[in-house]
């Protein structure tokens, strides 16, 4: 059975036509001698107006039809199919040929959604232009690939846990300072983050801002406190540094998972795909089976084009 893509244009096949009596390969069959019809997934039968072709190479025309070559390949016959029958809307198309003298001959043709003209896998050498991107020192450190990119970088991590005047957290204390109404009925409305530091503000005092501000009781806020054993500024002392965030990210073990075929992958999900389709795969024929972390089970397969040269693959499921 032949695969299509859905919308496809000026698609050709081929047919055998055999004598009806001794079942050998039927010769000289001409256009005028057949009978088309092509019918979709359930859609009535609809007739092909059968024409010549100059040559068994010549241009796509809808109902083409010609002798391969008779004396190396007798009883092949090209024919050109209808746009139409491989239009959206339907899942098969089936092509039937009669013809004076000949058995009658069916064509069944899946229109699928995935193009198998196209090549999936990058046709150039990994890490070079166009190829796919490797680990230059392992553990997937691909920052060379990402420089230009909003990575996690130490950089930027350091940059956000800053919070002297310019930091990213510098900036989002400036916010909170200027929603705080009241501290111990001292107005702060527009004091920035320096500025409510040289204030030296006591426990009671950051209790009392953040009852205000997050719609809680100073009681509760107190308890938070007690339970941490210590105060906002040792709080925000405690922060982890640019260095123990970067380490974090990057050494947190993922977990397994694979997108379905044709839906589109979270970062772990593609990474995962990614190292099993490179490390823990089989292949039988035109079928490759990925598998996954336990080496056993499978993750997905995909379709060779080819099993001696295969030039494309697919992603089957």
């Amino acid at each position: 059975m032949t695969d299509v893509f859905k919308g496809a244009t000026d698609q050709t096949i081929f047919v055998e036509l055999v004598d009806s009596t001794t079942g050998l390969p039927k010769t000289a069959i001409v256009f005028g001698d057949v009978t088309g019809s092509y019918s979709r997934t359930r859609s009535a039968r609809v007739a092909i107006t059968m024409a010549t072709l100059a040559s068994a190479a010549a241009a796509h025309s809808d109902g083409g039809f010609i002798l391969v070559d008779d004396t190396n390949q007798p009883g092949v016959y090209r024919v050109d199919i209808p746009d139409a029958a491989f239009a959206t809307g339907a899942a098969e198309v089936v092509c039937t040929f009669k013809a004076t003298g000949c058995r009658t001959v069916s064509r069944s043709i899946n229109l699928v959604n995935i193009n198998n003209q196209v090549a999936y896998a990058p046709n150039a050498a990994a890490d070079a232009a166009g190829g796919l991107p490797i680990s230059d020192v392992g553990g997937l450190d691909l920052d060379s690939k990402l420089a230009n990119t909003n990575e996690v970088t130490a950089a930027r991590m350091a940059a956000l846990t800053d919070w002297t005047n310019g930091g990213r957290l510098d900036l989002i204390l400036d916010i909170v300072a200027a929603d705080v109404v009241n501290i111990d009925g001292a107005a702060m409305r527009g004091t920035d983050s320096a500025a409510l530091a040289a204030t030296a503000l006591s426990t009671t005092q950051w209790t009392n801002a953040l009852a205000t501000n997050i719609g809680t009781t100073n009681t509760s806020v107190a308890a938070i406190l007690i339970d941490t054993g210590t105060d906002i500024p040792a709080l925000i002392d405690a922060l982890p540094t640019a260095a123990e965030n970067f380490t974090a990210v990057v050494t947190t073990a993922l977990t397994e998972s694979y997108a379905a075929d044709g839906v589109a992958p979270t970062l772990a999900q593609a990474l995962f795909l990614i190292q099993q389709c490179l490390t823990e795969f089989s292949i039988t024929s035109t079928t490759t089976t990925v598998k996954k972390l336990d080496g056993s089970t499978t993750a997905a397969t995909l379709t060779l084009n080819s099993a001696t040269v295969p030039t494309a693959v697919t992603r089957a499921t």
